[in-house]
């Protein structure tokens, strides 16, 4: 895991494209010996294989045919990042992993793999001519994206598969910001982006203590009675997905809002729809699985032991939280880091 995150944060580093592009792939690769290693099934196993080397030939290939096929190479950068961020119609690869994988590495996967392809994308989308002419489609397909994943998010009842489709939901809304080709677009799309890998990552990693003592199985109720910093961390983490202020992810969501506006009042109409299908889906679990008394157990059973969140848990949780508040607060610092505007 550390590798990964080393090769992933090099990769963003440095400006040649063709060795970023390499540092970003190993850290992709290198995450499917991950996989290989926690998947239970062989399908799982391979699935994932497939996407990141099918998203990795199609990136490089694209990069070879800019100058000659630019054309060829424009439909190869889409099939690369709709199979990487696992947009309509290819997100049920990322779904089919939910049951498969511990929390942690899901979270290792999309908040710093996905999201650092997401940069390499928002960065490379500007070298292709052809973003214009496809505007209408590639608008249509963020669009698309987004609302399918948030209907989905509302049949779920596993913690996982929700954060999951969370993801997928998300993705649209930045692609929108891509395909928008403006200014605030772009720059609504990237700060989503951040607020993605810090949210996600500490809603994958609330869910880490759960998983471990076997909370997760079935269908779990009163998490946070014995889980509450968890289920703290759980609530931001939310909170910052959504937008909601004061978290960092209203930075990002409501330019991502008023880009849509300004494309056409349908568009915007999906994207609100798709946020609060996706506020809704939240809520249920919140209401279902962390808050309320769990479960009664047996009496015929051995009491069971009290579950304590191990301390260093609790203080990533805590400083994920620290960090997504202190961003919304203080935007000017985050605008000062990536040098543009708060």
């Amino acid at each position: 895991m550390i590798l990964i995150g080393a090769s992933t944060v090099a990769g963003l580093s440095f400006a040649d494209l063709r060795f970023r592009l390499g540092l970003l792939e190993l850290g992709a690769l290198l995450t499917v010996v991950l996989v290989w290693q926690c998947a239970r099934t062989k399908a799982a196993k391979w699935t994932y294989l497939a996407v990141v080397l099918i998203s990795a030939a199609s990136l490089f290939a694209s990069d070879l045919l800019l100058e000659q096929r630019p054309e060829w190479a424009w439909a190869l950068f889409i099939t690369s990042v709709c199979v990487k961020l696992a947009a309509i119609p290819l997100f049920f690869w990322l779904l089919s992993l939910a049951d498969e994988l511990p929390s942690v590495v899901l979270g290792l996967i999309i908040a710093v793999v996905d999201m650092a392809a997401f940069g390499e994308f928002a960065l490379s989308a500007q070298y292709f001519p052809d973003l214009n002419n496809a505007h209408a489609f590639l608008l249509l397909a963020a669009a698309a994206t987004s609302l399918i994943a948030a209907l989905l998010m509302l049949t779920q009842c596993s913690l996982k598969r929700l954060l999951v489709l969370s993801t997928v939901e998300d993705v649209g809304f930045l692609m929108l910001g891509v395909f928008s080709v403006n200014i605030l677009g772009i720059e609504g799309a990237i700060f989503a982006a951040i607020t993605h890998a810090l949210a996600k990552a500490l809603l994958f990693i609330c869910l880490a203590g759960p998983e471990a003592d076997g909370a997760l199985e079935g269908e779990p109720k009163g998490l946070a009675t014995r889980y509450p910093v968890a289920a703290f961390g759980f609530l931001f983490g939310m909170l910052a997905m959504l937008g909601i202020p004061p978290t960092l992810g209203y930075i990002g969501r409501w330019r991502l809002y008023e880009t849509a506006v300004q494309i056409g009042w349908p568009l915007a109409a999906v994207f609100i729809l798709s946020s609060i299908f996706a506020l809704i889906a939240y809520v249920l679990a919140l209401t279902r699985n962390w808050w309320g008394p769990p479960d009664e157990p047996d009496p015929s059973a051995t009491p069971p032991h009290p579950i304590r969140e191990p301390f260093v848990l609790q203080t990533v949780i805590v400083a994920l939280v620290v960090l997504l508040l202190a961003g919304g607060i203080w935007p000017n610092a985050l605008g000062m880091l990536l040098g543009g505007r708060p």
